[in-house]
């Protein structure tokens, strides 16, 4: 059986790069092939997740796994987030464990937390603003345009 996971990260920083390297290798080294967000097809503004992708890895920050669950929703695929932010409120692990998640990917040895979303739209006199959907929490703020 083949095994693909999704790799999202934030490829703009040169940290995200490096361990986008070594969590290829490391999954590579299990036979855990690796579809990175870039790869993905695209319907529209929504992307593709192929059926064999068991579960996403987001290198960065809680922005990076944001994107990340707006990519995977609607899925069954759960995300595991390494932090290479300052804070990382929503990531579970560290850049240093790296090989030690991907270890546990490849035995299957993790436990899937289900977290509930909220979808959100908002009316305003005209049109709706698009649908979206929140994890954590709501943040309205006012528009810089008129209204």
């Amino acid at each position: 059986m083949n095994r693909r996971v999704l790799v999202v990260s934030h490829t703009g920083r040169p940290q995200a790069v490096a361990a986008g390297e070594q969590l290829t290798a490391h999954l590579d080294h299990h036979g855990i092939g690796v579809l990175f967000e870039e790869d993905l097809e695209r319907d529209g503004e929504s992307a593709l997740i192929p059926s064999d992708v068991e579960l996403a890895v987001v290198l960065g920050g809680d922005g990076t796994i944001l994107r990340a669950a707006e990519l995977v929703r609607g899925t069954s695929v759960p995300i595991v987030g390494i932090n290479l932010g300052h804070v990382g409120f929503l990531a579970e692990l560290d850049v240093s464990e790296i090989e030690d998640a991907v270890s546990k990917i490849a035995d299957r040895a993790y436990d899937v937390e289900h977290r509930m979303t909220v979808d959100v739209t908002i009316h305003k006199p005209g049109a709706p603003i698009p649908l979206t959907f929140a994890d954590v929490s709501v943040t309205i703020r006012r528009s810089a345009g008129p209204g």
